[in-house]
């Protein structure tokens, strides 16, 4: 694919005030993309799969922008703006955004904002090739399998369509914040925001395990059926394909909270330190299937509730270290254990670590380490990734890892 854009920007004081100068921004944007998702015969004799024909889409996209920076007092001030976007082949879209930022201290600032959102589908999104792949079914089939109890039913094997979807329509969206900026002293800074994030008609595919978990919206839209079974007649016709494509699900709903915590000492005879420690909780992470009833998966389905990053720093004239710790709080597994009990996946650390020498701000000598303690990934039952045993998008599966960069900056 190909993007071609076009972005003008300008901004002006338009009036001098008692609280500060009262500012506007304003800019506009110009954007042209295609894609093209080609294929190739002897890709699919490799890979497997349905070797299907090239697709392409293109579209233009226009947007002007504005926001105005309004000193209401001197420790109050407003933040207002606007974006109006249109799309060649989604019409237009006007959101607004509004923000308040309030000294009452001089070490504390306190802050808030809302708006809306316009995200239009992506062209991978609309046109990606739909290709049938033949793989195990993560789930059973809800109908007969509790009655059949045949292999054919409860651990199905059938192709499963994925891909691009041109009947998508947009999402949107509503977010809020609200947090605070405290920093008592000069070496000592601490952030905490809550946040919250609304979505209507989000695009993703759904999983096996949602279209087999037994909910009548999914037969005949997500699962495809033969005929009858003549010795079941009571029962609908065995699974025959599931179509998993890119589609709108109705609504999704996330929010947490950010924190940030630096603190740095003052510079002693054996160097200066500082910790930083800036982490996120996940406190809700649901989706409505059906645009009404939120499921709920904070703490599921690679979705730790917890995930930081500490780093701990020394500099000392041209010398300078750091050792960080990433760390995720585990989730509930994507199945269950061998006795039909909830697995858990646990927690995953990894330490990382760095020495820099900087010679008068032209040389620079890097030496570092990923990964120091050689740590595994979490094991994992998902079957969602091609790579089995761990989940790669909450591990790394790379093992202890040395480098070293050397910079010269030209004067």
């Amino acid at each position: 694919g190909t993007t071609r854009s076009l972005d003008i920007r300008v901004s002006r004081d338009l009036a001098q005030w008692d609280a500060g100068p009262l500012t506007l921004g304003i800019g506009a944007e110009a954007r042209g993309e295609t894609l093209v998702d080609v294929t190739t015969a002897a890709g699919f004799a490799v890979i497997g799969g349905q070797f299907s024909a090239p697709k392409s889409g293109s579209r233009t996209a226009q947007a002007i922008y504005a926001e105005l920076a309004v000193p209401i007092v001197r420790t109050l001030d407003a933040q207002l703006a606007v974006r109006t976007d249109h799309y060649s082949d989604f019409g237009t879209s006007t959101n607004p955004k509004v923000g308040l930022r309030w000294r009452p201290i001089a070490p504390l600032v306190l802050r808030a904002s809302a708006g809306t959102g316009f995200r239009a589908p992506s062209l991978p999104e609309l046109f990606t090739t739909q290709l049938r792949q033949t793989v195990p079914v993560d789930g059973s089939d809800p109908l007969r399998c509790p009655v059949t109890m045949l292999d054919s039913d409860c651990a199905p094997e059938v192709p499963i369509l994925y891909g691009g979807n041109p009947a998508l329509g947009p999402e949107r969206s509503r977010q809020w914040s609200v947090g605070l900026v405290f920093s008592p002293v000069r070496e000592a800074l601490l952030t905490l925001d809550w946040w919250r994030i609304d979505l209507q008609q989000t695009i993703a595919e759904l999983p096996d395990a949602i279209v087999l978990d037994g909910d009548s919206r999914f037969e005949g839209k997500n699962i495809v059926r033969g005929p009858v079974d003549p010795a079941f007649p009571a029962l609908p016709g065995a699974i025959t394909g599931l179509i998993e494509v890119n589609e709108n699900l109705g609504r999704r709903s996330a929010s947490g909270i950010d924190v940030d915590l630096r603190l740095r000492s003052t510079v002693t005879r054996h160097g200066r330190w500082s910790v930083e420690l800036s982490g996120s909780y996940l406190a809700d992470w649901s989706i409505a299937f059906d645009g009404i009833n939120l499921e709920h998966f904070a703490g599921t389905a690679a979705l730790p509730r917890w995930q930081q990053v500490l780093t701990l720093g020394w500099d000392q004239g041209s010398w300078s270290a750091t050792l960080s710790q990433l760390w995720r709080s585990g989730y509930a597994d994507e199945h269950r254990d061998g006795n039909g009990n909830s697995r858990k996946v646990a927690p995953y650390r990894v330490w990382n670590g760095q020495v820099a020498y900087d010679a008068s701000g032209v040389w620079q000598l890097v030496l570092g380490v990923k990964n120091l303690l050689d740590t595994n990934p979490p094991s994992s039952n998902q079957t969602d990734y091609f790579q089995v045993g761990y989940d790669p998008s909450y591990a790394d599966p790379h093992g202890r890892f040395w480098y070293a960069r050397a910079t010269y900056r030209w004067r």
